[in-house]
């Protein structure tokens, strides 16, 4: 049997003092890092320039892959990005 796990992708987007860009969701009354999934055919590098341009506007550049999760109770890999503002 084939297992296959839907991957999620998150970015931390630092300003000028170190602060970090949280986003509200739409779904519930939450704030978290811009995200998403990966969609068919998309890198997690590439679903992640496009996450954060979706839910912030913000063009950004990936500086570092900061580490990749599970989420063993929804069967889901997740990797975080270290994100650099460009425009």
């Amino acid at each position: 049997m084939k297992t296959t796990f839907p991957i999620g992708v998150f970015g931390i987007i630092r300003d000028d003092e170190g602060r970090i860009l949280l986003c509200l969701r739409n779904d519930y009354a939450l704030r978290n890092l811009p995200g998403g999934g990966v969609e068919s055919g998309e890198s997690p590098w590439q679903a992640m320039i496009r996450e954060v341009k979706e839910e912030t506007g913000l063009d950004v550049e990936i500086t570092k892959l900061v580490g990749v999760y599970t989420k063993s109770n929804k069967d889901d890999v997740v990797f975080s990005f270290e994100c650099k503002v460009i425009s």
